[in-house]
């Protein structure tokens, strides 16, 4: 009675692919047929080496992991530093001098981008929070700028300007504008008034 050899990939699974390999990881295929064993069985199996100088190739299986170039490296490591100081005004340039280089797309994937962009938000509330608190109209002003333009470019935390700190920057700008307005239009009234006086 034959006895059937199991396979050893189960067709319910679902086939992997290259992007799920993280890491240089290398899979090998070091396993002989039954008849390659029967007809081979004292003669010794030739090295990677000895198979390359014959133009043969191998019979081995080979799975790269993703290459992280020196360029995706140092574009990271600016966007960590832009993060943690934090400068939000450096952000943009960093991914400008990526696009300029014509390097293709960020090397961010959408979780890596989504958690950037909480990131970016949660600065930009703190400081416009910090704006307000101050009770400059000047230091709103440059929170508020800063606010569009991270939500109007990249990385587009377009979070910021539904919150409730952007909300708050922004009547307080207005108010205070609007105050120092008729402060002024109070003052050249009563400019003129007091000329007509002298008259």
């Amino acid at each position: 009675r034959a006895f059937r050899r199991p396979s050893l990939v189960d067709p319910a699974l679902p086939t992997m692919s290259c992007a799920a390999i993280h890491g240089n990881a290398i899979l090998e295929s070091g396993f002989q047929s039954k008849g390659d064993l029967n007809g081979r069985r004292c003669q010794r199996m030739l090295s990677y080496s000895a198979v390359g100088r014959s133009g043969a190739s191998p019979a081995v299986a080979t799975v790269a992991g993703k290459h992280t170039s020196n360029r995706e490296a140092i574009f990271k490591a600016q966007l960590r530093k832009a993060l943690e100081e934090p400068r939000l005004d450096r952000l943009y340039p960093i991914w400008q001098a990526w696009v300029v280089a014509r390097c293709g797309e960020v090397p961010l994937d959408d979780r890596e981008l989504f958690h950037i962009q909480r990131q970016v938000a949660a600065v930009a509330r703190n400081k416009l929070r910090a704006a307000v608190s101050a009770g400059s109209v000047e230091i709103v002003h440059e929170a508020l700028q800063m606010a569009d333009d991270v939500a109007e470019h990249w990385p587009y935390a377009v979070g910021v300007k539904t919150s409730l700190e952007y909300a708050a920057a922004q009547n307080y700008k207005d108010n205070m504008e609007e105050a120092q307005s008729e402060a002024e239009q109070n003052e050249e009234k009563n400019q003129k008034q007091a000329e007509q006086e002298e008259f």
